[in-house]
């Protein structure tokens, strides 16, 4: 092989070596943000790491230990949402903003005493790009509704199903 080669096969290695920590880091999961309340009044905010048979793995937020709650202590479980509004709305924007200047261009050319093309691109593409912005942050705000699950008074049956929806939550969520 010549010399060429060699490098290029060499560098390639090490590029892909490189980017082999990323590649397994990208299938990291993170678990849902809850808000616990025990039945005693005390909250405990983190990451909902695991659901385990008869308790919850938590991952508290500021001071990053975990805390295990046993099931039978916890009151209300809040599972907070995570706003979309900022994504959504943007994307609506440029969505809007685009379909509103091919509007626009379409406008344009059917005027029989047409104004500056220009104008008229512009005009409709910022009256569609803040309908689509509207509608964006609407749609956003509205995926980031928080979730609350009454544990305390719930049947057997019932904790059951609450704590196989909880796992599918969890940062692990085939916890044995």
């Amino acid at each position: 092989m010549n010399p060429k080669g060699k490098k290029f096969i060499s560098l390639l290695l090490a590029f892909s070596l490189m980017l082999l920590p990323v590649s397994l880091y990208a299938d990291r999961k993170e678990g849902v943000r809850v808000l616990i309340t025990e039945k005693d009044g005390t909250t405990i905010e983190g990451e909902l790491i695991a659901v385990k048979e008869d308790s919850l793995l938590i991952l508290t937020r500021w001071a990053k230990w975990d805390r295990t709650i046993k099931v039978v202590d916890i009151d209300v479980i809040l599972i907070v949402g995570k706003s979309e509004a900022l994504l959504y709305s943007v994307t609506g924007l440029l969505v809007g903003g685009i379909v509103g200047v091919a509007y626009g261009i379409k406008k344009a050319k059917a005027q029989a005493e047409p104004a500056p093309f220009y104008l008229v691109q512009a005009g409709y593409g910022f009256i569609f790009g803040l309908i689509g912005f509207a509608i964006g942050m609407i749609g956003g705000t509205a995926m980031g509704v928080d979730e609350t699950i009454q544990i305390d008074g719930l049947s057997e049956r019932g904790l059951e199903e609450t704590l196989k929806y909880l796992r599918t939550k969890a940062r692990i969520s085939n916890y044995e």
